[in-house]
């Protein structure tokens, strides 16, 4: 902000709004003086001091005007120049995830299949489960690493031998890439509860709705990888449950953290019924230090007939349950539904064949071929496989035959699997007329409603859910309805998210070249030369990719979430700032026609993640009558963006954050 402005708008708040008019001039529990105080408001402006009574800002300009609030009882702060923003908003995360206790982790340490032996048979001496017990391993890197070493070839055959006795489940960091080895194979359960176990036969015909899920060898037997929700059908922990008893007897650790790094209000974007005891161990300690949304997921599918409808009323007669159970709760609401619509667009180049990414995208997704170099541990793009070619169309015939030693042949002859020349676009988790109307049930029981949404195809989805309520004679839907991820968008769709007034939770963090993680996506989405063709700027995915300045170009709504512990326990609110201005990790900006202004990213955090969780007439910005939710910073990160040094605001650290007008946490 030019010096000009900021002395103009000093002048301009002088009359701090004429804080005696709004609320009985009286005596201010705590002012701060001589600050760089960003509000965060329409204007955007910058004062130097700012009144806090009874939890609540009762007056904001220059010291002057701030002075008669001070008393003898009154704390006055000297800011020293210092930054101070509202409250942070982490409009996705998942608090169960951010919790530290002892465990089996890999902390996500990229390993490779000895490595990943080593560490798993460790936890199991260290831990001594009983035989037939599930190993639980955490923040697995899917995306790096897990490259054949010494005997292993295969996840399945490292986790074998390492747990002789014990079913694993490897949780993937990103919380939708799991692993397992022939014992948790082997538990997975029919439809009608008979116990016959995952693989070729039985990806055929009771599982043949998981074999997208179930990454396999060229036998089409499972290779250890279970995506999205096969492990249910294993009766597998998952990562919203897993040691849960636990993790709650360490609940006190998600206010303090988040504190910490500044942050006053979160959703969280994943409460299960088998997760809700995190929250209630927290209230139960009193003094909650959070704005807290809790955005219920349940699922359709597990509400799903026997003779193959929804039960969706019963669904929401339990989202009402969960509802009013926290209606009374200082602070807590459950008033949001979250919504599946798709899985994720990472592939896995190291399968032997590739497994392809199951996200729903408009295009059908290519098959790429790739090669393993054993001495440099590498995989390397060397062509793809032609779905249009004859060998293909015989191919397919053969998958539809299921015929083994053919299929071999097949693969043998042509270096390919035939499962490569399938048509494949992903999977919507849901069918859209299932997904309209539980947005449409949602919707008439006053319930807002956050969908995960990955690729273009499932934002379609979503946002044809939310027209079909919108279209309505109804006017009371700001906000009610909002998207998380968008890693791809058309711009058809970009342009209805900001019509529909739907607002989009990035994680800015991932918006950025990662080539390890971008060999797994974008060859799968592209026909690329090589790799070294990956950021071609004229391609499709790198023109969508996370559009988030074409969103609020198009008129939208942007905010932020850090989605931890997806790669990551930390939610770095000041890395995704960085990032969301750069786009960069280093290896140059992906996109900078998407890069986003220090204004932008602050407003994504604070205001706009206000507005998505209904509290911004309480919260979001610094004005007369909020909350006084408030942080001070170690640096000014807008004079850092400004003055082209956005790179370091990831270093920035919180000295002081203030809730309700109470300091709860001090550096």
């Amino acid at each position: 902000m030019k010096l000009t402005h900021y002395l103009s708008t000093l002048s301009a708040l002088a009359l701090s709004l004429s804080a005696s008019a709004v609320l009985a001039q009286s005596v201010a529990d705590t002012v701060f003086i001589n600050g760089k105080i960003y509000t965060a408001d329409t204007d955007r402006n910058i004062v130097e001091s700012l009144a806090v009574k009874d939890s609540q800002i009762v007056s904001l300009g220059n010291n002057t005007a701030t002075k008669s609030w001070i008393g003898k009882d009154t704390k006055v702060v000297d800011l020293q120049n210092k930054l101070m923003l509202p409250g942070l908003h982490d409009a996705h995360i998942h608090a169960v995830g951010i919790v530290s206790y002892d465990s089996c982790s890999l902390n996500n340490r990229p390993v490779d299949l000895q490595q990943l032996y080593e560490v798993v048979k460790d936890c199991q001496q260290r831990f001594q489960l009983p035989k037939g017990n599930w190993l639980v391993v955490h923040q697995w890197s899917f995306g790096e690493n897990n490259h054949p070493k010494g005997e292993f070839t295969s996840i399945r055959q490292a986790l074998d031998a390492a747990a002789p006795d014990n079913p694993v489940i490897m949780l993937g960091n990103d919380g939708h890439h799991n692993a397992t080895n022939s014992l948790g194979l082997s538990r997975a359960k029919n439809a009608a509860g008979k116990t016959i176990g995952l693989n070729a036969a039985t990806l055929r015909s009771d599982f043949s709705d998981l074999a997208s899920f179930v990454g396999v060898d060229k036998q089409g037997e499972p290779n250890g990888a279970i995506n999205e929700h096969v492990y249910e059908v294993l009766e597998a922990p998952s990562i919203l449950t897993a040691d849960i008893d636990l993790i709650s007897q360490h609940s006190e650790q998600i206010p303090k953290r988040l504190n910490s790094l500044g942050i006053t209000s979160i959703q969280d974007a994943a409460i299960t019924p088998g997760n809700q005891k995190l929250y209630d161990s927290l209230i139960q300690q009193g003094d909650l230090s959070l704005r807290i949304t809790l955005a219920q997921l349940l699922a359709p599918k597990e509400y799903r007939k026997s003779d193959g409808s929804y039960d969706l009323d019963t669904l929401m007669q339990d989202a009402r349950t969960t509802r009013d159970k926290y209606a009374s709760v200082d602070n807590v609401k459950s008033d949001t539904l979250k919504f599946m619509v798709d899985g994720v667009l990472e592939g896995n180049p190291l399968e032997n064949p590739p497994t392809p990414p199951n996200a729903a995208q408009l295009r059908h997704f290519h098959h790429p071929l790739y090669a393993l170099n054993p001495a440099q541990q590498e995989v390397t793009l060397t062509g793809y496989v032609e779905p249009l070619s004859e060998d293909c169309k015989q191919g397919r015939k053969l998958l539809d035959s299921h015929n083994t030693n053919e299929l071999e042949s097949f693969s043998k002859t042509h270096h390919y699997s035939a499962s490569q020349c399938e048509f494949n676009r992903g999977e919507l988790f849901n069918p859209n007329k299932i997904t309209q109307e539980f947005t449409q049930l949602a919707d008439a029981d006053n319930f807002s409603v956050h969908f995960h949404a990955i690729g273009d195809r499932a934002v379609r989805s979503a946002l044809d859910a939310i027209a079909s309520v919108k279209d309505t004679d109804r006017t009371d839907h700001h906000n009610m309805f909002s998207l998380a991820h968008v890693q791809q968008a058309s711009d058809y769709d970009i342009a209805r998210l900001a019509d529909l007034d739907v607002p989009v939770v990035f994680t800015f963090a991932w918006a950025i070249k990662n080539k390890a993680y971008d060999r797994s996506v974008i060859p799968f989405i592209e026909k690329v030369e090589s790799e070294a063709d990956m950021y071609n700027p004229n391609s499709y995915y790198y023109q969508q990719f996370y559009p988030a300045k074409s969103l609020i170009n198009a008129g939208g709504t942007v905010v932020a979430g850090s989605d931890a512990p997806v790669e990551t326990d930390d939610p770095r609110p000041f890395l995704n700032m960085e990032r969301a201005i750069t786009r960069d990790a280093g290896e140059g900006s992906f996109n900078p026609d998407e890069n986003l202004s220090i204004d932008e990213a602050i407003a994504a955090y604070t205001i706009n993640g206000a507005r998505l969780m209904h509290q911004d007439r309480i919260t979001g910005s610094l004005e007369v009558g909020k909350k006084a939710d408030l942080i001070i910073l170690d640096q000014n990160i807008i004079e850092l963006a400004n003055s082209g040094k956005a790179d370091k605001i990831s270093e920035t650290q919180v000295l002081e954050t203030w809730f309700d007008g109470k300091q709860v946490y001090q550096h």
